[in-house]
Formats: C-alpha cells, sequence, structure tokens
C-alpha cells in the first residue's frame, strides 16, 4: 500500500487483501466491513492526465470507495472516483472504470457491467 501525505486510506473492520494487491491513495480510498479482495486487485484514486500529444507527470485525484461485503476476485482494477455498492461481486479480471451502484449484484468485463442482481 501507498498513501500519500494528506491522503485517507480507511479499511474498515474484516477487510482481507490475498496475495499481491496493492491500494494506491492520492487521495481518498475507503473499503467497507467484510470485503474481500481475490490475488493481485488493485484499488487507484487516481490516474495521470493525458491528451493527444503527451501524458503529464500531472495526477488527477477522486475519493474512491468499495462498499460493505464485497468480494473483488483475482486481478480486478479499481480506478479513480469509482464507488461500488455493499454486496457486490466483481468477476476476475473485471476493470471498474464508472460506479456499480446495483447492491447485491455480480459485475464482469472490462469495463465492468452488471451481469445479475440477486435477492
Amino acid at each position: 500500500m501507498w498513501v500519500d501525505d494528506g491522503a485517507t486510506l480507511v479499511l474498515e473492520d474484516g477487510v482481507f487483501m490475498n496475495d499481491g494487491c496493492r491500494i494506491t491513495v492520492a487521495e481518498s480510498v475507503r473499503v467497507g466491513d467484510d470485503t474481500l479482495f481475490g490475488p493481485n486487485v488493485k484499488v487507484y484514486d487516481h490516474d495521470h492526465e493525458f491528451n493527444r500529444e503527451s501524458v503529464s507527470s500531472e495526477l488527477l485525484h477522486s475519493p474512491t470507495s468499495i462498499g460493505r461485503c464485497c468480494r473483488l476476485c483475482a486481478k480486478v482494477v479499481v480506478t479513480r472516483g469509482c464507488a461500488i455498492a455493499d454486496r457486490s461481486l466483481v468477476s476476475a479480471n473485471s476493470v471498474v472504470t464508472r460506479d456499480l451502484f446495483e447492491e447485491g449484484a455480480l459485475y464482469a468485463g472490462s469495463p465492468a457491467r452488471l451481469i445479475k442482481r440477486y435477492n
């Protein structure tokens, strides 16, 4: 884990991270109670500004949050500014590029999208 000076990382009770996981924080990341990360999950709250000519060394950052009782399977990547709803299951190798709003749902793909709602 890497947390920049002045940034905030909150890991609530019961968070489990398997081998090779990484959280990199420039502003704010929160992970809810009883959330489990499979191997090699990566979570970022920032990325680099870029345009047609180049990629800047300047960082853009936005708070990133993962809800309670979530399961992020192997090699999931969560990008800047995304929120994942409580009780979400994110399938292996998925890339979260936008908010996943549905609680108790399965998401998969690159970018991750809703696959199935659970009761």
